[in-house]
């Protein structure tokens, strides 16, 4: 017996869902790319290694690669500024998830503010509204908020303490808008990603990697090993399957709209 209309119609409907839902699952799974953003055992400097000396870099600051590791000296002076700036090779889809892993030793360092330190790595999303910046002492790390009615409007937020001088492994994990802080393979904090691109650049620059001194009120004397990204990518087969589901529904819901006029 021929199947009826209304039948075959709710069949290809529940055929057409069922592949779409498959499809679009396929398209969520993402395939993980690992890309060495630098790497100090090259024994090169990071403006070899597709990096720019910028954002307010100023002379005078000590900077050199020994032992497998970069060093940053800014101690001359608190006014002295160096780091180093580059855009992401993937963009860094703060919903996505990205994770970005490096050793990091503070080994001295004056401040005269509670809310700045020496040596910062900042990174800004793809939405430059999703953005960190972590800044580190010899003894501490804090991540800074923005509090637009204070007078420095960065300002000190969440803070984990450590045995001055050490030499940390980080791990910082990013998805759906917000990150985890892991030193030394234990989590210490975790907070939503801030907005700070009011400030101008380069926080309002999307994709943006900077790390390095970057403020005249505090100096630092940093020691920075490999610094890796981390990226979850969609899978390109699968969402090219995905968008294939997608023009099929269409097409059938086009030939569905003919049929009822």
């Amino acid at each position: 017996m021929p199947t009826p209309p209304s039948q075959a119609a709710s069949l290809v409907l529940s055929l057409s869902l069922s592949l779409i839902l498959g499809l679009t699952g396929a398209a969520a799974q993402a395939q993980t790319v690992v890309s060495p953003l630098y790497s100090a055992t090259a024994g090169t400097l990071p403006n070899a290694q597709g990096w720019l000396p910028g954002v307010n870099s100023t002379p005078g600051a000590t900077v050199q690669v020994s032992n497998n590791l970069l060093q940053i000296s800014t101690l001359a002076d608190n006014a002295l500024q160096f780091g180093y700036g580059r855009f992401s090779p993937l963009p860094l889809d703060t919903v996505q998830g990205f994770t970005l892993s490096f050793t990091l030793r503070v080994d001295g360092g004056v401040s005269n503010s509670p809310n700045r330190s020496g040596f910062s790595l900042l990174f800004v999303g793809s939405d430059p509204s999703q953005s960190l910046e972590l800044t580190f002492r010899s003894d501490e790390v804090f991540m800074y908020d923005f509090v637009s009615s204070d007078p420095d409007r960065l300002v000190r937020g969440a803070t984990h303490s450590f045995g001055a001088g050490s030499s940390n492994a980080y791990e910082l994990r990013v998805l759906n808008n917000a990150f985890t802080l892991n030193v030394q393979g234990q989590d210490r904090f975790s907070a939503p990603l801030v907005n700070y691109s009011s400030e101008g650049f380069p926080y309002n620059t999307a994709n943006l990697l900077f790390f390095g001194d970057n403020t005249t009120r505090a100096s630092t004397n940093a020691f920075l090993g490999n610094l890796v990204l981390v990226s979850n990518v969609p899978e390109p087969a699968a969402a090219a399957m995905w968008l294939l589901g997608l023009a099929a529904l269409g097409g059938w819901t086009r030939r569905r709209l003919r049929l009822r006029v």
